[in-house]
């Protein structure tokens, strides 16, 4: 009797820690544009800081300010995770 409601409530913590990943996934062509191009201060900013303010100093280098971490990304990989 245990064992069935502990499973849903392990499958119902792992949905939602999924679903905060999800939010927090750099497109995969994002992430090889900043490889591409990256200065070493942007690289040491990913290692310090971690993927979105390493992204944020290399959209303003390269004058894409409007397009610091965009949520249309992060809306498009929710919408592929939920087909």
């Amino acid at each position: 009797m245990l064992f069935p409601a502990l499973l849903i409530l392990f499958a119902v913590g792992m949905e939602r820690f999924e679903a905060r990943l999800a939010r927090l996934t750099v497109p995969e062509q994002e992430v090889t544009r900043f490889l591409d191009g990256a200065t070493l201060e942007e690289v040491a900013a990913l290692a310090d800081r971690g993927m979105p303010d390493a992204l944020e100093r290399f959209h303003r280098r390269m004058g894409h300010e409007d397009d610091l971490y965009p949520d249309e990304h992060i809306d498009k990989a929710l919408s592929r995770r939920a087909s």
